[in-house]
C-alpha cells in the first residue's frame, strides 16, 4: 500500500516520465502560478513593494505551501487526509454562531486548507 507521501511521489514520478505533455494542464498551471504570483518575479515584486526580504521569502512560502494544499487536495491519494481535516474543520470552526475562537489560520499550522473537497 505504502503511504499517501509514497503515492503523492510515484504519481508524481510517473507523470515527470510519460512522454505525453497535457499542454491544457500545462497552461492551467500556468495561470494558477501567476494568479499567486508565484512566478520568477513574484519574490522580487514583494521585495520591491518594502517587504523585508525575509518576510517576502515567508509569503512567497505560504503562497506555495497553499496552491500545493490546494492541488493536492483533489488528488484521489489525499481523499482521507482531505476527509480527517474537513472534519476537524466542521467540528472545531462550525460556519454559524456560536463562532469557534479558532481562526482558519490555525489549520494552516495543523494542515493545509481543503477548500476544494472531491466528490467521493
Amino acid at each position: 500500500m505504502g503511504t499517501t507521501a509514497d503515492k503523492i511521489a510515484g504519481k508524481i514520478g510517473s507523470q515527470l516520465r510519460s512522454k505525453i505533455i497535457d499542454l491544457s494542464g500545462l497552461r492551467a498551471v500556468k495561470d494558477i502560478f501567476e494568479g499567486a504570483q508565484l512566478d520568477s518575479e513574484g519574490l522580487k515584486k514583494l521585495i520591491s513593494k518594502g517587504h523585508d526580504p525575509c518576510h517576502a521569502v515567508y509569503i512567497f512560502a505560504q503562497r506555495f505551501a497553499s496552491v500545493l494544499g490546494e492541488q493536492f487536495s483533489v488528488m484521489k491519494e489525499t481523499r482521507q487526509f482531505v476527509k480527517i481535516v474537513g472534519e476537524a474543520e466542521d467540528e472545531y470552526q462550525p460556519r454559524g454562531p456560536p463562532l469557534s475562537p479558532l481562526t482558519t489560520s490555525f489549520y494552516h499550522v495543523v494542515a493545509f486548507r481543503c477548500p476544494i473537497r472531491p466528490k467521493p
